[in-house]
């Protein structure tokens, strides 16, 4: 009975403890973003070299995966406006079993250029030694 209460109490404070992603990212475009978390709302400020300062969020996502392993995607997501345009941003990054997965860093950008609809799309990896942020919000 002991051993199955510390299994829950352990499953139950690995959940509740913040996850760690890279704060500097550099894209196939050339691109580098930065992210610094605010506040208890996780609120975030989203640096791009390209698009300049927005501010979004970050949302955790903790579970298993269909081959029972622990998984953990972060979605920085927000609205913005870019040359007087509204800009959607997202940037998804995947940890497997505790362990960054590099080819799963994904950003897209969505904007309105010329009256047309744009879907930037492309892929990031970490800047060695650019810190962390954290993120404990789980949903």
């Amino acid at each position: 009975m002991k051993y199955c209460y510390l299994i829950i109490l352990s499953l139950t404070i690995s959940s509740a403890q913040a996850e760690t992603f890279p704060a500097k990212l550099t894209c196939n475009t050339g691109e580098q973003i930065t992210l610094k978390v605010t506040g208890p709302e996780q609120r975030l400020i989203y640096t791009s070299s390209l698009y300049g300062t927005f501010h979004g969020y970050l949302d955790v996502f903790k579970g298993l995966s269909p081959e029972r392993q622990y998984e953990v995607l972060a979605n920085i997501h927000g609205i913005a406006r870019y040359r007087d345009s509204p800009l959607h941003f997202t940037l998804l990054m995947k940890r497997t079993n505790g362990e960054m997965d590099n080819g799963s860093i994904i950003y897209r950008y969505t904007y309105l250029k010329d009256e047309q609809l744009i879907d930037e799309e492309g892929h990031c990896s970490p800047i060695k030694d650019g810190g962390f942020i954290e993120g404990s919000k789980s949903y």
